[in-house]
């Protein structure tokens, strides 16, 4: 119980803009439970790393959130599938636009 609770804390830290040493360690270790607010927090990180033209880190974001476990009330509480469309209709890195169609069908 003590370790679930560390990672949340730690993935919390991730979303509220932690290292990427230290989103990578806590992706790689659990899968998460993600609350609405957390998932909110990640949208808003999407949309400013598109608007910064951060592709790269953009990309680590949404391998850390594919490892989220996310429920359907959730996703229609947030405005994450709004943000993923909105990244492929102007995002120009193919790469990018694979992980969120990815992300999305797995959603679906």
């Amino acid at each position: 119980l003590d370790s679930f609770f560390l990672c949340i804390t730690l993935f919390y830290i991730f979303v509220c803009n932690a290292s990427a040493p230290v989103k990578r360690q806590v992706a790689h270790r659990c899968h998460v439970t993600m609350d609405t607010r957390e998932i909110t927090d990640g949208a808003h990180h999407i949309e400013k790393l598109l608007r910064e033209n951060k592709y790269p880190d953009m990309i680590s974001l949404l391998e850390d959130i594919d490892k989220w476990s996310v429920t359907v009330e959730q996703l229609q509480e947030t405005d994450i599938t709004k943000v993923l469309y909105r990244v492929l209709k102007t995002c120009p890195v193919i790469e990018l636009k694979r992980q969120v169609k990815l992300l999305l069908s797995k959603w679906k």
